[in-house]
């Protein structure tokens, strides 16, 4: 009896099988087929192709999304699958993908009938958003949040793009991780390997300008694109159908930019931007690939930062003038009284830098409510009072990121070193050090992430001399007002001497320092940080050396030269306990956008040993 069943069951099966595959073969038509190979289709899916077996992949990682059990692999299958549960399903699930609906009657001239009109959610949704141009945003980067450090970018869907003071209430799309508020180093370990999922989001404009250039202090670059009405309809229509829809999200690689890339080639298939980044994906170069293609970008727009505006203000205000503002706000009675002494013209300078102190105190959390609001109520009448307009605030416009250098770098020079001599070449994956050219860039911020070094010296010996994983500086020149934070961060390896003995070897190794940094005139600034060092190494004692160090430095900007002059100081207690000092100085000529000439010379104790170091370098950045 089960025996027949079993028969029974296995013929069924069988038949199913075989009608199942007729019905799915005999849907691949040849207009199917055909339209399942265009890169608008493949486009819209999401598609990627496969590196080690042939086919597709899809970034899209919701199940639900796809209408054929294989869709995420099988751009056939899921046209086909769209296109018969279009015809069972009618304008219900048309509604769901207008994206798809859209191209399948512009390409194989079905469901004609059919309209958004028809479908009143989307329809509404769409009319909220009013899209009648796109812009690309572009907030610097902000090197004390590891999510914004390379920078970013999103969308802004321009409500009319012929008036920038609507720009504030249109709205944009970001792309980021899910990360549910983890703080920095976990959201970095778990965003390089892909613990978090990513999300579109839709939102208001002027959330985002809040958040970047207000809360996080950063310049935003605006690039108005020059997309078709046709083309951005299209991008609203397919937004609506990744609503909750969750990508896999990689820090380095399939991260915010790489999937705003996969959304601009919706729209305009040609441009193929995701193809042109396999490997490292920064935000930076990523905005380099759009604007390259020929006449995309309409216009350029610098937004400056609410800190940037502060110190604008701060830099022009005379210094007597900055402790009545800076008092008023402090101690508002004195202020008070000091100010009722003042000029008219000095009356107005000082009231806006008082209630320019006073907004970026509330933006950060500084002030609260109950003392800040009755403050800036008072402030504003005493202002208005004046009856007279403030002069024009001239904030200085930064360096265009399109202007700057690329974020890989290699190098060949020549090394003399505790004589000896040596050929050097570099790589450097990514991104920007102090003495590279800063156009572009934020002075005195560095991100140096796997950065090699090997030598060959005259026997032909090639060595691994430096392996560094990460080297971060942020040197953030304080005011009378602001005090920021200056630090720095190394981790990695570096051949040196250990032991007392003749010997070198790779050193891993670990700092932090943090400090303060003054700008003694524009483009000079000394810094000061004290922190903690850590070296291991098996030929150590205990395996390792900690201890303490500082970091004394003078860096410089000049019209064609970047210069840097560091004295460094570590004091080894635990473990292996030694002294190590190191002092020189670094002078760059960035010769254009992807050439720069740099020398070194050095001084260098450890143990007992001396010993100087002279480094000539030519810099390829591509």
């Amino acid at each position: 009896m089960s025996c027949s069943l079993s028969r029974l069951t296995a013929g069924f099966f069988l038949h199913f099988v075989l009608v199942f595959g007729a019905v799915a073969e005999s849907s691949l038509t040849p207009e199917i087929k055909e339209l399942a190979k265009d890169p608008q289709w493949l486009a819209l899916l999401h598609y990627k192709s496969n590196t080690l077996t042939p086919g597709y992949q899809s970034f899209i990682d919701t199940p639900e999304f796809f209408l054929a059990e294989d869709g995420a692999r099988n751009p056939e299958n899921e046209l086909a699958a769209t296109v018969k549960k279009f015809e069972s399903e009618g304008i219900k699930l048309s509604c769901r993908y207008p994206a798809r609906l859209n191209l399948i009657q512009a390409k194989l001239k079905l469901f004609l009938d059919r309209k958004v009109a028809d479908c009143p959610e989307f329809d509404e949704w769409q009319g909220l958003i009013a899209a009648k141009g796109v812009t690309l945003i572009f907030p610097a980067s902000f090197l004390n949040n590891p999510a914004s450090a390379f920078g970013h970018t999103f969308l802004r869907l321009d409500q009319d793009p012929k008036n920038s003071k609507a720009d504030y209430y249109s709205y944009s799309i970001n792309f980021s991780a899910h990360t549910f508020g983890e703080p920095g180093l976990i959201y970095a370990f778990k965003g390089i390997f892909g613990f978090y999922n990513g999300y579109f989001k839709v939102a208001p404009y002027f959330e985002l300008v809040k958040r970047y250039s207000d809360l996080e202090k950063r310049d935003i670059w605006e690039y108005r694109l020059d997309f078709k009405q046709k083309e951005i309809d299209l991008l609203v229509q397919h937004l609506w159908e990744l609503r909750n829809i969750n990508f896999n999200y990689y820090y380095f690689d399939e991260n915010c930019s790489y999937h705003l890339l996969g959304l601009i080639d919706v729209l305009r298939p040609s441009l193929k931007l995701r193809e042109k980044f396999n490997n490292w994906v920064i935000p930076s170069d990523t905005l380099k690939a759009i604007a390259k293609n020929k006449d995309l970008v309409l216009a350029k727009i610098f937004r400056p930062s609410l800190s940037s505006k502060f110190n604008a203000r701060e830099a022009s205000t005379p210094p007597k003038l900055k402790v009545i503002a800076k008092e008023r706000i402090l101690k508002p009675e004195a202020g008070e009284k000091e100010i009722a002494t003042l000029s008219l013209e000095d009356k107005i300078t000082t009231l806006d830098l008082a209630y320019d102190y006073l907004d970026y105190l509330v933006v950060g959390d500084k002030i609260p409510a109950d003392k800040s609001d009755p403050l800036a109520f008072k402030l504003l009448n005493e202002r208005s009072s004046l009856g007279q307009s403030s002069p024009e605030l001239l904030v200085p416009k930064q360096t265009d990121p399109l202007d700057s250098h690329a974020s890989q770098r290699v190098a060949y020079g020549g090394l003399y070193q505790d004589k000896k001599y040596y050929q050097s070449f570099d790589l450097r994956l990514a991104y920007h050090d102090l003495l590279d050219s800063q156009v572009g860039f934020i002075p005195g911020s560095q991100i140096n992430f796997m950065d090699f070094n090997f030598l060959l010296d005259s026997q032909q010996d090639f060595s691994l001399n430096r392996a560094t994983i990460v080297d971060l500086v942020s040197l953030s020149p304080g005011n009378y007002f602001l005090k920021p934070l200056s630090w720095a961060l190394h981790t990695g390896f570096q051949r040196e001497e250990v032991n007392f003995s003749d010997q070198t070897k790779l050193v891993y190794k670990n700092e932090l320092y943090l400090g303060r940094s003054t700008k003694l005139n524009e483009g000079n600034q000394v810094y000061l940080l004290g922190g903690v060092a850590n070296k291991i190494n098996t030929y150590f004692e205990n395996n390792q050396a900690t201890g303490g160090g500082v970091k004394f430095g003078w860096l410089g900007y000049a019209k064609s030269f970047n210069y840097l002059t560091e004295i460094n100081y570590n004091r080894y207690f635990f473990g292996d306990n030694h002294t190590g000092l190191k002092y020189g100085s670094k002078l760059n000529f960035p010769l254009n956008k992807d050439w720069n000439f740099r020398l070194e010379i050095a001084r260098e104790k450890d143990y007992q040993e001396t010993f100087n170091s002279y480094l000539m370098n030519l810099y390829y950045y591509f």
